[in-house]
């Protein structure tokens, strides 16, 4: 950090955010003027020109007004066509754009029927035409995070779970689009096959959550939600997790087995849509062991307990099986995550009703869940 600050007349902070309190930003401005870079030297460049949340403190607020902010310019869509069409080799005939939340008036005509979704996290998407066909790009990311999505997504279509990659340019991943029809996996082998195709994915380097982080999160989020003695009751069944840490290897998360992120194409093959990236969200969670995609998609998807263990017996092969203790566990820790995620995602969507009004709905079914898994016969 002192050969940092020692080598440069003038610092740029680049982040996405801000989000709900702008703690990034205000974290890094405090720690250089504790270093003795003058205010005048720094420069904040965020994802938008909004602004610190609704949680941010004064503190964050007084360094935000006291440093010079210039929002990052969005590149244009016309710009990322032309970068698709090279290296299609062809020439466009249309763009679309698909981003924060465009993409469900593919699936739903009637707005009433939109899927949930925090507009502010969904990436940057575009539909294409050419002469000779019609294509996805959606941003995966630059330099090493970029390729890795690549070598992730070549993994999974060559497994036959999503359409054809034509490759990355400038940190959009580019494949084939397929006219999406909604459809879940009508049994639990659908579910169980792709399941078991994550796990020859490599994790980043990156660790995910220890059993510890991810019970501590689980109780903190119940008692905000539902009360201490929720969380007391909680805590109880969650006690004793040191056996847990060693039963199976962490994967790249999908994260996100909703029932609106499965499609089919015409042949009657189902597809995973958003299967890149969760893995690695600016969240707590990170990689973990598959039973937390599998606890997760049943919960999604609404399938019960015998299905679950169906498609454990169909996922991990009989000597990495783990107990059912881990399944329980798992469970409660990610209920109470989208418990977490839904109730901040709808604070800083005070603004738009409808996308609210959406989130508070799952908000409430997550919590619904957890309630009775806290309160059933201990």
């Amino acid at each position: 950090m002192r050969k940092l600050l020692d080598g440069a007349e003038h610092f740029v902070v680049v982040d996405e955010g801000p989000g709900l309190s702008g703690s990034s930003f205000a974290a890094v401005g405090r720690l250089m003027r504790g270093r003795g870079v003058r205010a005048d030297r720094i420069t904040f460049m965020p994802g938008h020109g909004n602004g610190p949340g609704v949680e941010a403190c004064e503190e964050t607020r007084r360094i935000w007004a006291g440093t010079t902010v210039r929002p990052a310019v969005q590149i244009p869509d016309s710009r990322i066509a032309d970068w698709i069409a090279d290296l299609l080799g062809e020439s466009l005939i249309g763009v679309e754009d698909l981003s924060a939340g465009h993409w469900r008036a593919k699936l739903f005509a009637d707005p009433s029927q939109w899927p949930p979704i925090d507009p502010r996290t969904d990436r940057r998407k575009l539909l294409v035409r050419t002469a000779t066909g019609a294509y996805f790009a959606r941003f995966v990311g630059l330099g090493l995070s970029g390729e890795r999505k690549l070598d992730r997504a070549r993994r999974l279509e060559q497994a036959g779970f999503i359409p054809e990659v034509l490759g990355v340019v400038n940190g959009f991943l580019v494949q084939q689009w397929i006219e999406p029809a909604y459809s879940r996996p009508s049994d639990p082998m659908e579910l169980g096959q792709y399941l078991r195709a994550r796990l020859s994915l490599p994790a980043p380097g990156l660790a995910g959550a220890s059993i510890d982080v991810l019970r501590e999160m689980a109780l903190a989020n119940t008692a905000e939600s539902l009360g201490e003695q929720a969380a007391g009751r909680l805590g109880r069944k969650l006690k004793g997790g040191e056996f847990l840490r060693q039963e199976i290897e962490p994967v790249a998360i999908d994260g996100a087995c909703q029932p609106w992120k499965w499609f089919r194409n015409e042949q009657g093959r189902i597809f995973k849509a958003d299967a890149l990236d969760h893995d690695g969200d600016h969240d707590l969670v990170g990689p973990q062991p598959i039973v937390w995609d599998l606890v997760g998609a049943c919960i999604e998807l609404g399938y019960d307990r015998g299905a679950m263990e169906n498609l454990n017996e169909i996922v991990l092969p009989g000597n990495l099986r783990p107990r059912l203790e881990l399944f329980l566990f798992m469970e409660a820790c990610y209920l109470a995550f989208r418990v977490g995620a839904t109730r901040m995602a709808a604070r800083a969507l005070a603004g738009d009703l409808d996308e609210r009004r959406r989130i508070e709905s799952a908000e409430a079914s997550y919590r619904k869940r957890l309630e009775l898994l806290c309160f059933a016969d201990e």
